[in-house]
């Protein structure tokens, strides 16, 4: 499902286009919180990753969001992760 207004958040109900580079970033990192919406606004950065990164080149993306794949199976790996 594609969104055209934000569902949610600091850029609720504001067209998806207006929404800031960096506070998508943000989202893609820190967002856990599951539901739909969420998965829509993951969906949709995941569609439109690269005009994102483009228009933003001084951004840092991980390759996943935070809300997946995020298991931390043992210290040692944690502080490999916030090294």
């Amino acid at each position: 499902m594609k969104i055209r207004v934000m569902p949610l958040g600091k850029y609720k109900s504001q067209p998806v286009e207006a929404v800031p580079a960096a506070w998508l970033q943000w989202y893609w990192h820190n967002a856990g919180i599951g539901g739909q919406k969420h998965i829509n606004i993951i969906a949709h950065i995941r569609a439109a990753m690269q005009a994102i990164k483009d228009s933003d080149a001084t951004l840092v993306w991980d390759d996943e969001p935070l809300s997946e794949g995020m298991v931390i199976r043992s210290e040692a790996a944690f502080a490999k992760m916030v090294a």
